[in-house]
């Protein structure tokens, strides 16, 4: 399925890992050839599709295999509650070139190969929140005789929809087109007032698909509407630490994560863990930032998550201070070793009286609780002036150096 590609807002979805940069180039293929070819060296490392994997077989069946694609031929079946939905559907059916058939409320239509999209958008886009939320749908392959099991299978209209149109996202998942550009966090302050040294890199997620470069935006949002959450989060961390190990980064490696694409850390973040030991990195090394784009999971199952990397000896971040859902209880609750103010909080922050406030409040909680802050977004010097004025440890932002790979700023 081809896909065209949006650059919205890459700078607002703050999923795994930033907006691409306008000097960025726009193919990969080097790079990904690097971090697939250490990836495919680890056993169990990559993710399977749910037909080859057995009954009961260990791991976590929410992140570690991928759905099988939907595609047609075969037969889409949609019930309706209400005969007025079904008028309207039947109405868009009628000059459409799908064969179909409609008996006690249920409709069933024929496909051809390929995509089911070009059939379910239209449909959705006739329908009001409440009338996709009450119509269920369900795929019957060509040549497969239904089963009982297949009840299971029946979904709410905006899911199925979802997973139709999810095919590029499978594609990106299962062709390992996903790769890490790097942007480096720097000391703030800079010895001899020249440019401060580089404390590690942070690991942002992109992806390569017909020879275009993907944001994490438009693959998050796939992802949420075809639940692929946590496959695409487990997939994005491998690929953050393929990525930095291929680039043989020596210094801290900061990798984005949702937690709310966390299930259960003991057994969503094993094959995270053991990635990280033979890769050959020290967990010490590794720092994975709590990415707030969307609401946090219950503060007991947050905890839980921060627990599990701290007991294996990871560093933990707390991503977007100041703005999302952040809040000094979260802090307190938490502890990270390392807090990023926002770069929207950052920005003209020596010249906004109301962001000084807040940053200067945010920078004063940071250092009394022993917490390392990271000022983003820096743009301007006056900006970098400003923050190391009032304490913050760490900066990352355009003034610097943008995403790149090989890693920008690297010490000759």
């Amino acid at each position: 399925m081809s896909v065209s590609i949006e650059q919205k807002d890459a700078d607002e979805v703050l999923f795994t890992h930033g907006p691409i940069s306008p000097e960025e180039p726009q193919t990969q293929n080097e790079e990904l050839d690097k971090a697939n070819a250490l990836e495919g060296v680890f056993h169990g490392m990559t993710l399977p599709n749910e037909e080859d994997v057995p009954v009961g077989e260990p791991g976590c069946q929410h992140c570690e295999v991928l759905p099988m694609p939907m595609r047609g031929p075969g037969t889409v079946l949609l019930r309706f509650s209400h005969t007025y939905t079904l008028g309207k559907v039947l109405e868009f059916l009628a000059c459409s070139p799908y064969p179909h058939r409609e008996h006690g409320g249920t409709l069933s239509i024929e496909v051809g190969v390929g995509s089911l999209a070009p059939l379910l958008s239209p449909i959705l886009d006739r329908l009001s929140s409440p009338e996709q939320r009450d119509a269920r749908a369900q795929f019957q392959p060509a040549g497969v005789l239904p089963q009982l099991d297949d009840l299971q299978h029946i979904e709410a209209l905006p899911d199925f929809v979802g997973r139709a149109r999810s095919d590029w996202l499978l594609d990106i998942l299962r062709g390992h087109k996903l790769y890490s550009v790097f942007q480096p966090i720097l000391r703030a302050s800079a010895p001899g007032g020249g440019r401060p040294d580089v404390y590690g890199y942070e690991c942002l997620l992109r992806a390569n698909l017909e020879d275009q470069v993907v944001s994490p935006g438009p693959m998050l949002d796939m992802a949420r509407g075809a639940g692929l959450v946590f496959q695409l989060d487990l997939a994005a961390r491998r690929s953050a630490l393929t990525g930095a190990a291929a680039q043989h980064i020596a210094e801290k490696v900061f990798i984005n994560f949702s937690p709310n694409a966390i299930y259960n850390p003991y057994t969503c973040l094993d094959s995270t863990v053991r990635m990280v030991d033979e890769l050959g990195f020290k967990r010490e090394q590794i720092v994975f930032e709590i990415i707030e784009s969307e609401r946090l999971p219950e503060l007991a199952h947050l905890q839980r998550i921060v627990g599990y990397y701290r007991e294996n000896g990871f560093g933990v971040a707390l991503d977007d201070l100041g703005v999302g859902f952040s809040s000094l209880s979260l802090l307190i609750a938490l502890r990270p070793d390392y807090v990023k103010l926002d770069k929207s909080l950052i920005q003209n922050v020596d010249t906004d009286e109301t962001k000084a406030l807040i940053a200067r409040k945010l920078l004063e909680v940071a250092q009394e609780l022993g917490l390392s802050a990271v000022a983003e977004g820096i743009e301007r010097p006056e900006e970098w002036d400003w923050v190391q004025r009032h304490g913050a440890e760490f900066v990352q932002g355009y003034l610097f150096a943008r995403p790149g790979s090989p890693p920008p700023l690297r010490a000759v």
